[in-house]
């Protein structure tokens, strides 16, 4: 459920502006002509890579690299006398494996983040000298 909420939260951003961008008919070209365009999407850039950071944070913070077979849960609602149990989780080996895959994924998507940052002002630079 937390890799579906991050995935929708991390799209907003990019989303918002290129719905922007149909509604008033910007292409590509108008990005790189007028500095408005350019800034703007470049802050769409780097907030999507704020939440990306700000997602794996919490994903190491809640989940850790590792989902263990066994933890301690609290028994209280289940009417025992004990309160502290240990409880199985069950495809642990399966769950790290799609955390490890979750964290790979973060990792690439912030990488060409900052990419796309480096080619929208590496193209704006080479559209001004030929102006």
């Amino acid at each position: 459920m937390f890799w579906a909420l991050q995935l929708v939260i991390v799209l907003v951003p990019g989303a918002i502006f290129h719905l922007y961008a149909a509604c008033k008919s910007i292409n590509q070209e108008c990005i790189l002509q007028k500095p408005i365009y350019s800034v703007i999407y470049i802050l769409s850039v780097l907030l999507r890579i704020s939440l990306e950071v700000v997602a794996f944070w919490l994903q190491i913070h809640l989940f850790g690299f590792q989902v263990k077979p066994l933890y301690l849960c609290d028994a209280v609602s289940l009417g025992k006398k004990l309160t502290i149990i240990k409880c199985m989780v069950p495809e642990h080996f399966e769950k790290t494996i799609f955390l490890i895959a979750m964290y790979t994924f973060t990792a690439i998507t912030i990488v060409l983040c900052v990419a796309e940052i480096f080619e929208i002002i590496f193209r704006r630079l080479c559209f001004l000298i030929s102006q």
